[in-house]
């Protein structure tokens, strides 16, 4: 301390400050005893030139328009980084009246009088220093409100600038919406489908598959359960042409592929409904297996029949030796009833030849 007052007195014998200014800068500097005169301090400080940076800064703030800040004021806001500068360029863009305490807020949340100057430039022109702060504190920055009123949204507040901006919905994306032909979408809708991860493109090639009226919550909800495109269209290639939005995310949900339901339908089953295909996939029904239970000689079976026969684990070779044995008018639910058993063809073979069984 005894250094700074050196030099606050060197600045007073030399002229550069006044005894007022000295007195406000020692207390700047934690309270040194005031300094009466120039008299004083003249005669063992001769000669001295050498500027403080605290008195620089005082008159600094002065010239900024600050002419009776308190030295306590004064501390704090040098403490927080505020420099007349700072302060000047603020006044030149339009903010003349700020506050001390508001001065030091936007200071600590960086809000620079370049960014003030660069979103006016972008066409906010008529925001306070509240809404600078918001727009700093959420990194949105003036290329970003450019690209968007570019796109024609003009009329976005700062919490809507603020919210797109969190969600990272891009102006990219907004554009590439409006190409697809989502063009009267409101804020809420735009965040709702880039949260989901529903892209342009996704929108754009199910119009394509064959899916074009589908809302908001239709593309939602086929994108959250992982319906694809190409699966869409693989499915209305197999004749599937009038599936609603539930009943494709019911079928991607149990797994059923359009091949299944190709195969199924070359089998004979063409008026099966969705639920009763899932039932069939979700038991483990196969084509071939309902291809082959014919071949066995079971050519009438029902959705219920081979549902239970795969159930009790009937195969087709079963079937085949038991006819082949002149059991040939079984129903399912006796098949099933052997197999249950353990009643194999081999073991009725040699029950007949023992003459156990009428042939």
């Amino acid at each position: 301390m005894d250094e700074e007052r050196r030099k606050v007195l060197e600045m007073v014998a030399a002229g550069t400050i006044t005894p007022d200014e000295a007195n406000q800068l020692l207390e700047v500097l934690e309270g040194v005893a005031p300094v009466e005169s120039p008299d004083t301090v003249a005669a063992g400080y001769a000669g001295a030139g050498r500027q403080d940076a605290s008195a620089a800064y005082a008159r600094g703030m002065r010239e900024a328009g600050f002419d009776d800040l308190p030295p306590a004021r004064l501390r704090e806001l040098r403490r927080h980084g505020v420099k007349p500068e700072y302060v000047r360029e603020l006044r030149e863009s339009g903010f003349a009246d700020v506050s001390i305490d508001k001065l030091i807020e936007l200071s600590n949340h960086g809000v620079k009088p370049g960014y003030v100057r660069e979103v006016r430039e972008a066409g906010l022109d008529d925001l306070d220093l509240d809404d600078l702060i918001e727009l700093r504190n959420h990194g949105v920055k003036p290329d970003y409100i450019r690209e968007l009123r570019e796109l024609g949204f003009t009329d976005l507040s700062v919490e809507q600038l603020c919210e797109l901006r969190n969600h990272g919905v891009k102006p990219e994306y907004m554009h590439e919406l409006r190409e697809a032909g989502f063009s009267d979408l409101d804020l809420d809708e735009i965040v709702e489908l880039y949260n989901h991860g529903v892209k342009p493109e996704y929108a754009r090639a199910m119009r394509e598959a064959g899916l074009d009226d589908l809302g908001l919550d239709d593309l939602t909800e086929l994108r959250n359960h992982g319906v694809k495109p190409e699966y869409v269209r693989e499915l209305r290639d197999s004749g599937l042409t009038e599936l609603s939005v539930a009943q494709l995310c019911e079928l991607r949900n149990h797994g059923v592929k359009p091949d299944y339901l190709r195969e199924l339908r070359e089998s004979g089953f063409v008026d099966l409904d969705i639920d009763e295909i899932i039932e069939l996939g979700n038991h483990g029904v196969k084509p071939d297996f309902l291809r082959e239970m014919r071949d066995a000689g079971f050519a009438d079976l029902t959705l219920d029949d081979l549902i239970e026969l795969r159930n009790h684990g009937v195969k087709p070779d079963y079937i085949r030796a038991l006819r082949d044995l002149g059991f040939s008018d079984l129903s399912v639910e006796q098949v099933c009833e052997l197999r249950d058993q353990g009643v194999k063809p081999d073991y009725a073979r040699e029950m007949r030849e023992l003459g156990m069984l009428d042939d």
